[in-house]
């Protein structure tokens, strides 16, 4: 089955005390973004889209790549909102992977792994068993480990803050699905956004099977929100780096 990949990159650096995109600044002299691209490149996507914002002509003219279909997202409205904004430009029957931009540290066979455990008529969820998973979407499984539901923090009793398996934002379904349920995204919460998170409890409802796989290395599935996090990041690439040789 043919591979489209979904990078969402729509975030301003706002956090990170920069003007420009979040996912151009540098980790081991090299864009957040382009690592993420590196990775799924890997895969041989039949299609690559990245979703950006505001200024996304600076981000097309850092990242030089002639297979790159650069998709706009005018309002920040979040994740499923994004996603959205993919569908008219999906080949109907292939197999969706949507990650992050800043979420460099995401290895081939990570992703590759997720892809080819994900049957087409799947939804693939990557998970990470974490020591922190504090302000993080706790898996929440029924008896028969199967997972039934993915719970924010603050809507989490004290059980359910306890889990340590949490939801990283990764996804693999196919384009048939995802049409069938990105219109259907509420914004009713406190944020007024559209969370892809909302696709699993639809997957749930319509009885679609779920497929849990996990990053190789925790640290694969770190975001870079802040300076501090960036630098932390760069430490993990480095020692990763030294440990090859």
């Amino acid at each position: 089955m043919s591979l489209s990949v979904i990078i969402l990159a729509a975030g301003f650096g706002s956090r990170m005390k920069s003007n420009h995109s979040k996912v151009l600044l540098s980790l081991a002299n090299k864009p957040l973004l382009m690592h993420v691209i590196d990775a799924v490149e890997a895969l041989n996507p039949e299609q690559l889209m990245i979703v950006h914002g505001h200024k996304g002509n600076y981000l097309q003219a850092a990242i030089e790549h002639p297979d790159i279909i650069w998709v706009e997202q005018e309002e920040r409205l979040g994740t499923g909102h994004a996603v959205l904004q993919c569908l008219p430009h999906l080949n109907k029957d292939n197999q969706v992977l949507i990650l992050y931009g800043d979420v460099p540290l995401i290895s081939s066979q990570t992703l590759g792994h997720m892809v080819k455990t994900t049957h087409h008529d799947q939804l693939g969820l990557l998970t990470a068993e974490v020591e922190n998973p504090k302000g993080l979407g706790r898996i929440i499984r029924d008896q028969f480990h199967q997972v039934k539901a993915i719970i924010e923090e603050k809507d989490a009793d004290d059980l359910q803050r306890q889990i340590t398996e949490v939801n990283t934002g990764v996804y693999c379904s196919n384009t048939e699905h995802l049409s069938q349920w990105l219109p259907k995204i509420s914004n009713d919460n406190m944020q007024k956004e559209y969370y892809l998170t909302d696709i699993v409890g639809f997957a749930i409802e319509d009885q679609i099977a779920i497929t849990i796989s996990q990053p190789l290395a925790t640290q694969e599935v770190y975001g870079a929100n802040s300076r501090l996090e960036l630098a932390h990041l760069e430490r993990i690439y480095q020692k990763w780096q030294v440990e090859k040789l």
